[in-house]
């Protein structure tokens, strides 16, 4: 699902004849997925979209996860407002989001290690993703978007801060966002 999101995001925003054309400079497995026509039922090597998110953030954004963290957003706008998880927005709270998360993971990420809610208390909230040392740069500024949009269609307001604050791209066990939020 995120790989598809990715996909209609970037060619919205730039066009699909352009997408076309830089997606197929961006590498190997970016390119062997994409010579098919891409089917949300199905799963993709998480290579490609690592792929996909460090060559639209290289081409297209300004290289430091700004294009990343606005793909974030725009696919949890589409994930809640009638993708996926819509039924979250009707029946969730920010809490239950947030605790929920173990078993959302997975139906995005496969082989991508598993995400915990340590604490879900608006003052200091913090998530973490575990045994995944290969997420790209990239897909944690995404991650950090979508989270943030998602508290917020869910009628909470996110403190400013809110951000990948351990990242095992830096050496740490493992990814940690936090944030502090209001209802």
């Amino acid at each position: 699902m995120a790989f598809l999101g990715v996909i209609k995001a970037l060619r919205g925003s730039v066009g699909a004849e352009r997408i076309g054309t830089l997606v197929a400079q961006w590498g190997d497995e970016l390119r062997t997925a994409l010579a098919r026509r891409i089917d949300k039922g199905e799963w993709y090597p998480y290579a490609a979209f690592a792929q996909l998110l460090a060559g639209a953030d290289a081409e297209i954004g300004d290289g430091k996860g700004s294009l990343c963290v606005e793909l974030g957003h725009a696919a949890a706008k589409n994930d809640l407002s009638g993708g996926a998880f819509a039924v979250l927005r009707m029946l969730a709270s920010p809490r239950h989001l947030i605790g929920s998360c173990e078993r959302v993971w997975p139906r995005y990420y496969r082989d991508a290690g598993r995400m915990e809610a340590v604490s879900t208390l608006p003052e200091r909230t913090v998530l973490r993703i575990h045994d995944f040392p290969t997420m790209a740069p990239e897909h944690c500024r995404m991650m950090e978007g979508w989270m943030i949009s998602a508290m917020s269609i869910l009628g909470a307001t996110v403190m400013p801060g809110a951000r990948e604050s351990r990242c095992t791209s830096l050496g740490a066990p493992y990814h940690e966002f936090t944030c502090a939020w209001s209802r």
